[in-house]
């Protein structure tokens, strides 16, 4: 059977309840037949106030019918009289005008339906008797019993179709069972319902396809309802709201979209949207707009505030809709792009600032080199006119004035070698970096045996791990490499052997640099003030230096994103760790 919302009672007992639509049929022997199963079944649609047509023929005439009927509807004149039932022979139905018309017979009962909804009747009930039927006409009333089968689960009828079971065949039977939803048939004293196998193969088939189409619907239904964009439906010229998913309504806070027109759920922007809609019905294309700005309440009664929103309008064409469908995407931008307006508000502050510190450091540039050169004179000459009263003027000078002269001089290198130092930082703060693979094992062994050469007595031990290799400046990275592999091989100087080492280490997924050695070491207490400029952990007299050199280290490391950090014991060593 057929499944329907709505279901009425069908009166017969082996039938029950059946849905409006349904279309069935009974195969009688005689009268007696014919007339139990067609009473109850009338009394009950008398009974749900349904409009109730009996088309007789052989053997029950309307005499009979309406005999038999007030014998189970005692007020039956009340029915009647008020032309609830109507009863009337198959020649004025099925034969009017001399010959049977499918057409006209389907359009009859159609009308009979309208004009009984019309007068309040709850819908139509009806029977036909085929004993009239003859066999040249046979295969014109199946088709017709064929196309009521097909379009009467649209209406609220109930169809009950009787056929004298002497007068079929079995190809007549077979046709009778195929275009009917189900038959009635005795046997055995008792009535037997019988569906065939082709009907019922046909009707599991479409259950199936009704479960795959609601399986469908609610798979749509539910990435609908969980897609993060705001996904709505307008239609017709107004633009209703035919859907709105929980993402559209985020985005509408305290409005009612459903039923309502966009005018409705957003005046304050009507005139904004309203031409934008119809331009695209009108054109049949889609429109696309990205962090559009519109003026919203967020509440009734509230000041507008300007929210943004990324949207799509595109329309849809379905072709049983006679009305213009729109699509809507929606997602609301309103957070994105204020923070995207204050990273550009802080971006063109760095790029000011970065600009006011280019000039700045081009001025300190031109600064150094011109405190460089105007240093370097006056010492230069302190350097050449103490040297000259040493050599010319000696035999005048007694010992402690011997003595300041080479105090003089010795300040005067010291300090032009600080002013080197400084303009080296400088360069290592502000030189352009240019990357590329840089060999560090080489670099490595060539600082090596540069420190070798200075002092070719002393027994030290260089170990160099191969094959590390890094993407960074290489004149930088030489810089780096000379203060680190030089401290390593001055503070190693008053040991009587030497062993100083160059290679990698993994730490927590990261490649980490190191030089150690077995020197004189620090303090750890002391190690946040390694890479000061002119911060030592070492008196001048123990070991040289104006310590910039491991500040340098420092500036250069992190301009190649890296860090640096040392680890030592006093007279044990010390290990320089950096990453590039």
């Amino acid at each position: 059977m057929r499944t329907g919302e709505e279901l009425t009672t069908s009166g017969i007992d082996i039938i029950g309840s059946v849905p409006w639509g349904s279309h069935f049929c009974q195969f009688y022997q005689a009268a007696e037949d014919l007339l139990d199963i067609l009473l109850p079944y009338f009394r009950a649609g008398l009974e749900n106030d349904e409009f109730c047509m009996w088309v007789t023929a052989q053997p029950v005439s309307e005499t009979d019918a309406e005999r038999a009927m007030r014998e189970v509807v005692p007020d039956l004149d009340r029915y009647l009289d008020s032309g609830q039932l109507e009863i009337i022979p198959h020649s004025e139905w099925y034969l009017k005008g001399g010959a049977f018309n499918s057409e006209r017979v389907l359009a009859g009962w159609v009308d009979k339906l309208n004009g009984a909804l019309v007068r309040g009747y709850n819908g139509l009930r009806l029977t036909g008797n085929t004993f009239w039927l003859e066999k040249r006409d046979w295969r014109g009333f199946s088709d017709y019993e064929r196309a009521v089968d097909n379009v009467i689960g649209r209406y609220r009828m109930l169809a009950l179709c009787t056929y004298q079971a002497d007068r079929c065949g079995v190809s007549e039977v077979a046709d009778v069972i195929s275009n009917h939803q189900f038959a009635l048939i005795k046997r055995h004293g008792q009535w037997e319902i019988i569906e065939s196998a082709e009907r019922r193969r046909a009707e599991e088939e479409r259950g199936r396809l009704l479960r795959e189409i609601d399986a469908q619907r609610r798979l749509f239904q539910t990435v609908v309802d969980h897609v993060p964009a705001g996904i709505a439906v307008l239609s017709g010229p107004d633009f209703v709201f035919e859907l709105a998913n929980p993402s559209y309504q985020a985005i509408a806070p305290g409005r009612t979209t459903q039923g309502r027109t966009v005018a409705e759920v957003w005046p304050e922007i009507a005139d904004q949207v309203l031409p934008v809609l119809r331009r695209v019905v009108e054109t049949g294309e889609p429109y696309r707009a990205t962090d559009a700005p519109f003026r919203i309440q967020p509440a009734v009664g509230a000041p507008p505030e300007e929210r943004y929103f990324t949207f799509s309008y595109i329309p849809l064409h379905i072709s049983d809709r006679d009305t213009s469908v729109l699509l809507v995407l929606a997602m609301e931008t309103t957070q994105q792009v204020l923070a995207r307006n204050k990273v550009e508000r802080l971006v063109a502050e760095l790029e000011r600032r970065a600009a006011e510190l280019d000039a700045a450091n081009k001025e300190l540039e031109a600064f150094s080199f011109s405190v460089s050169h105007d240093l370097r004179a006056p010492l230069r000459g302190i350097d050449g006119f103490s040297a000259m009263l040493l050599e010319n003027y000696a035999d005048r000078l007694d010992e402690r004035g011997k003595g300041c002269l080479q105090f003089l001089r010795q300040g005067s290198r010291q300090m032009a070698q600080l002013i080197d130092d400084l303009l080296s930082l400088s360069r290592a703060t502000r030189a352009e970096l240019h990357r590329q693979q840089v060999d560090l094992s080489a670099l490595a062994n060539a600082i090596a045996v540069e420190l070798r050469q200075t002092q070719p007595e002393r027994l030290a031990e260089f170990l160099v791990a191969p094959g590390l290799v890094a993407d960074g400046d290489v004149r930088l990275l030489r810089v780096v490499l000379e203060n680190l592999l030089g401290n390593a091989w001055k503070f190693t100087g008053r040991h009587a052997t030497a062993r100083i080492e160059f290679g990698t280490v993994e730490q927590q997924g990261e490649r980490v640099y190191f030089v150690r050695d077995d020197g004189a070491g620090f303090e750890m207490a002391y190690a946040g003030k390694l890479f000061g400029a002119f911060r030592r952990l070492h008196g001048e007299k123990e070991f040289p230096g104006n310590g910039i050199g491991l500040a340098t280290v420092q500036r250069i490391i992190r301009r190649h994103g890296g860090r640096v950090w040392a680890e030592g014991k006093v007279e044990q060593g010390a290990t320089f760790y950096f990453t590039l």
